[in-house]
């Protein structure tokens, strides 16, 4: 869910950056990246603790 709800969020914000409605680095830019961390970060776990499965 994580992943469906920050990629638009980023993809917007990327996109009002290239308008030049916000600077590069700005705070919102920040907020909408945290979901996209969130998920990175627990699917790191997940690899971690239960493995890539082989077939």
């Amino acid at each position: 869910m994580l992943r469906l709800v920050g990629g638009p969020l980023v993809f917007a914000s990327a996109t009002a950056t290239i308008s030049g409605l916000v600077e590069q680095v700005s705070t919102l830019g920040a907020v909408v990246a945290i979901p996209v961390f969130g998920w990175e970060l627990s699917l790191a776990g997940w690899l971690i603790i239960k493995g890539f499965r082989t077939l």
